[in-house]
C-alpha cells in the first residue's frame, strides 16, 4: 500500500510584508518544502490587515473555467487600497463586521473556512506579491504552479480577538492538513486532526519591548498568541538562544521546541577569492586619519 504525502499547509502572511528577515525565510521555505519527498505543500494566503473576499470554496463542485476566474479575480482585487474617502470609510465598516463576525465564531466554535486559490493564471500577482521581492527569477514558475488556500479574515482581527476577557481564539477549518506551519505565534486555533508547527524566530517583543513600535500592543499579542499555540503545538526555534527564550517563558515546551537553522538562499553563500582580492578590499576601505599604528612583525616588543 503506497504511503500518503504529509500535507503541509505553510503560512505565507510574513511575505506580504517585507523583503528580507522572516518575510524571506517564508519564502525560502515554501520554496524548499516543495523539494522534499512525501510532502504536499499548499500556500495559505492570509492578508496582515485587509479582509478578503471569499475565493473558491473548498467543498463546492468546480465551477465553470471562466466563474472560477471572475471569483479569483475578485478576491485579488479586494486586496487593492480603496480609491476614495467613500471606499475607505466602507473598508473600515467592512472590517468592523469582519470582527464582530470572527468573534462570533469563536465564542460559538464555529471553524474559520479555508479556500481554495488556483495560481495558474495569476502568477503575476503571486510573483509581485508575495515572492519577487527576494526569489530568484528561476522561481517564477514553481510559485505559479504551487497549490494555495485563501483566509478571507485578517491577521489583525484574529489577534484583535485576545482583546477580549476570555480571550478565545477562531480555530480556523483545517480538515485535510497534517500540519499548520506558522512563521511567527498564530493567533488562532487549528482542527484536531492538524498539528501546528510554530517556527519561532525570536521573542524581542517580551525581552526588548523598548526597541519595538508599538510595544504594548506588539508584546500583548504575541504573549497572548503564544500562550494559546503552547497549550499544544511544537515550535521549530530559529537557533538555540531564541530556544532558550522560549523556555524561560514556557519551561514545559522543552520537549516541543527543538532547532532548526533559518535558510540561506544561494545568493549568501561565499565565493573563493584571492588572498589579494581580499587584500586589495580591506585597504581599499581603510580611513588613513584613523588607522590604527601596527608595528611591523619582526618588531620586538617591549
Amino acid at each position: 500500500m503506497d504511503r500518503r504525502s504529509l500535507s503541509v499547509l505553510c503560512d505565507l502572511r510574513p511575505a506580504f510584508e517585507g523583503f528580507y528577515g522572516i518575510s524571506h525565510e517564508t519564502r525560502l521555505m515554501f520554496s524548499l518544502l516543495h523539494d522534499l519527498p512525501d510532502i504536499e505543500v499548499t500556500g495559505l494566503i492570509n492578508h496582515p490587515s485587509k479582509m478578503l473576499a471569499r475565493a473558491l470554496r473548498r467543498r463546492n463542485p468546480a465551477q465553470k473555467p471562466g466563474r472560477e476566474i471572475e471569483t479569483l479575480s475578485r478576491f485579488i482585487a479586494t486586496m487593492a487600497p480603496p480609491a476614495s474617502r467613500v471606499g475607505r470609510l466602507y473598508e473600515r465598516a467592512a472590517q468592523a463586521g469582519n470582527f464582530a463576525l470572527l468573534e462570533l465564531m469563536a465564542t460559538f466554535g464555529i471553524d474559520v473556512p479555508i479556500d481554495r486559490f488556483g495560481g495558474a493564471d495569476f502568477g503575476d500577482f503571486l510573483w509581485r506579491t508575495l515572492f519577487g521581492k527576494s526569489l530568484p527569477a528561476a522561481e517564477f514558475e514553481r510559485v505559479r504552479t504551487s497549490r494555495y488556500a485563501t483566509l478571507w479574515s485578517p491577521w489583525s482581527s484574529m489577534h484583535a480577538t485576545a482583546l477580549f476577557p476570555w480571550r478565545r481564539y477562531a480555530r480556523v477549518d483545517s480538515t485535510g492538513y497534517d500540519v499548520f506551519v506558522s512563521q511567527t505565534p498564530w493567533p488562532g486555533r487549528v482542527g484536531p486532526r492538524t498539528r501546528l508547527l510554530v517556527r519561532y524566530h525570536d521573542a524581542v517583543p517580551v525581552f526588548l519591548p523598548h526597541t519595538v513600535k508599538h510595544a504594548r500592543v506588539h508584546q500583548f499579542f504575541h504573549m497572548s498568541a503564544l500562550r494559546e499555540n503552547a497549550r499544544s503545538g511544537m515550535f521549530a526555534c530559529v537557533s538555540e538562544y531564541s530556544r532558550s527564550k522560549l523556555l524561560a517563558l514556557f519551561p514545559a515546551l522543552e520537549k516541543r521546541a527543538f532547532v532548526v537553522f533559518d535558510a540561506i538562499s544561494e545568493a549568501y553563500f561565499p565565493e573563493h577569492a584571492s588572498r589579494e582580492t581580499v587584500a586589495t578590499i580591506i585597504t581599499s576601505r581603510i580611513d588613513a586619519s584613523t588607522a590604527p599604528k601596527v608595528k611591523p612583525a619582526s618588531t620586538t616588543l617591549a
